[in-house]
């Protein structure tokens, strides 16, 4: 009992220091990224031609961020709910404090470390298993309309035209379809490898039913319109003049590259604000308001979020 003790207090001093590493090096990447971000004379003179109306843009973007939140909340209580059933406060201090653990970690795969913190240690092993699908589903609606809208972005600048017999379009679209079925057969798929190598932790991915991926799914899908609404806002907000139409093709093909570009959490603003210019760059001049709108989303979307996450992480036990 007495070596067990120890063990426990060896451990708990070892995640203590560990959490407090994390936190201090979350906070120097934030503030190298801020003191090298070298075009605040810009922004602040783009700030200083925007009318009243402009600012409407801005206020959208603050709006839908704390819906943003809640809608994760909700799809991350779902995901668990096969294991532990949690209230609604508890999930959004875990996505809160995700965003804090997973800034330093490449393509943010440290945010399940924020995450089991609130989960009861009886399952927190399987938490990796419940943030993979997490991931999986957001980047499959990502995949699922960004694939598209990428082909016919790529498409219209070769032709202007779109021809719909055209091979790489009729692969994408099997691509997209193959990807769905192999999705929406995952628990299926799970439990027919798990009957050959019982490995507990994916035993819970099995007992999903397809009404629960329609969910989760759906919550992603939200999500996702939000983030695209906050980036058409805040380009509105900047002055770059950009069409509905222009925005639905620029913007999912934009989210689509920088989901799935290998990227430090902190380093994401650049490679933002670089897709952004790429894309939405092809329907507007306004290079450096394309750039700063990356870089500001970012900043509002990820790292005012990580911020009430180091709070709550440096509060945990």
């Amino acid at each position: 009992m007495h070596d067990k003790n120890r063990k426990r207090i060896i451990l708990n001093s070892l995640i203590f220091i560990l959490k407090w590493i994390v936190l201090l090096v979350t906070y120097l990447f934030l503030a190298y990224k801020l003191s090298t971000f070298k075009q605040y004379d810009v922004l602040f003179q783009h700030f200083e031609q925007i009318t009243t109306t402009h600012y409407f843009g801005l206020l959208i973007v603050f709006v839908l961020l704390p819906l943003n939140m809640v809608l994760e909340a909700l799809k991350w209580q779902k995901i668990v709910e096969k294991s532990e059933r949690i209230p609604f406060n508890q999930a959004l201090n875990a996505v809160f404090a995700g965003f804090a653990t997973g800034f330093v970690t490449p393509n943010r795969i440290g945010e399940m470390a924020g995450r089991m913190l609130f989960i009861s240690p009886a399952h927190r092993k399987i938490t990796a298993i419940y943030a993979l699908l997490n991931s999986l589903t957001q980047n499959y609606v990502i995949a699922l309309i960004g694939l598209p809208t990428a082909v016919y972005f790529f498409l219209i600048l070769k032709n202007n035209t779109v021809n719909f017999h055209n091979p790489f379009l009729i692969a994408v679209a099997a691509f997209v379809l193959l990807f769905t079925i192999l999705y929406f057969f995952l628990p299926r798929l799970v439990l027919l490898f798990n009957k050959y190598d019982k490995i507990k932790s994916l035993s819970s991915i099995s007992e999903y039913k397809i009404i629960d991926l329609l969910i989760i799914t759906g919550y992603s899908l939200l999500r996702f319109f939000i983030f695209s609404i906050q980036f058409f806002a805040i380009l509105h907000f900047l002055g770059v003049e950009l069409s509905v139409f222009e925005a639905f093709i620029s913007i999912p093909t934009s989210y689509l590259f920088v989901t799935f570009t290998p990227a430090l959490a902190f380093s994401e603003a650049a490679i933002r604000s670089s897709y952004a210019v790429i894309f939405i760059g092809a329907f507007s001049e306004d290079m450096v308001g394309i750039a700063i709108a990356g870089f500001a989303l970012w900043f509002i979307n990820f790292v005012l979020p990580m911020l009430i996450g180091s709070k709550l992480v440096a509060n945990t036990k």
